[in-house]
């Protein structure tokens, strides 16, 4: 080997253009999320006395919105449960289920889609005995779009529809909520009906 600095400064200069050359590529490459994972899950009324378990069609999926079948239960002594009422054809996280304490009202918060306020999308949805009594779809909701980030375009892979609830909580049979645009609106959970509305 006659100059060993010479070979070392080429194999150093080779190795620098290939990692030049590989991330860009790493960059580029489209990346493929995982399916989100539905979970059987189990809600308690206010008071423990109704217990609501909801049941995914398909425990893997991409996108939504997902279907499944929800059942409430009276519980009893020892652990039986009477089955009262069930709901089919959706699915929702925990977090977006309001029971209350009767066990006969149930409130879900829908799912928002990817581009655009739309009708077609299931904002608030009110239900008495798991039959559906009022519907608000996301467009009836916000007021101000230019507060919602939604997606300029679909990336490969799973992901979530855009976000348009800030706050949600039931007290009593009121339902408060706080949407992204920072309006406030208060609902009759047994008619699903707006009592006020105002902007923050």
């Amino acid at each position: 080997m006659k100059n060993p600095r010479a070979l070392f400064a080429k194999i150093g200069d080779y190795a620098s253009k290939t990692i030049l050359i590989i991330i860009p590529l790493a960059l580029a490459w489209p990346v493929q999320a995982s399916p989100f994972r539905l979970k059987r899950y189990f809600k308690n009324s206010p008071d423990g006395r109704y217990v609501f378990i909801m049941n995914p069609r398909r425990r893997y999926a991409c996108s939504g919105p997902f279907t499944g079948i929800g059942r409430l239960y009276e519980t009893r002594r020892g652990g039986a449960k009477n089955a009262l009422w069930k709901t089919s054809g959706w699915y929702a996280r925990k977090d977006r289920i309001f029971l209350d304490k009767s066990g006969m009202y149930l409130v879900r918060i829908g799912w928002g889609g990817y581009f655009r306020l739309s009708r077609k999308h299931d904002g608030l949805l009110f239900y008495k005995r798991g039959r559906l009594i009022k519907r608000y779809s996301t467009k009836d909701l916000i007021r101000d779009p230019s507060k919602i980030r939604f997606r300029s375009f679909l990336p490969k892979g799973c992901v979530y529809g855009y976000k348009f609830i800030k706050k949600a909580r039931l007290r009593a049979r009121r339902f408060h909520v706080m949407t992204m645009d920072g309006r406030s609106y208060v609902f009759d959970i047994r008619t699903g009906k707006i009592l006020s509305s105002r902007r923050n």
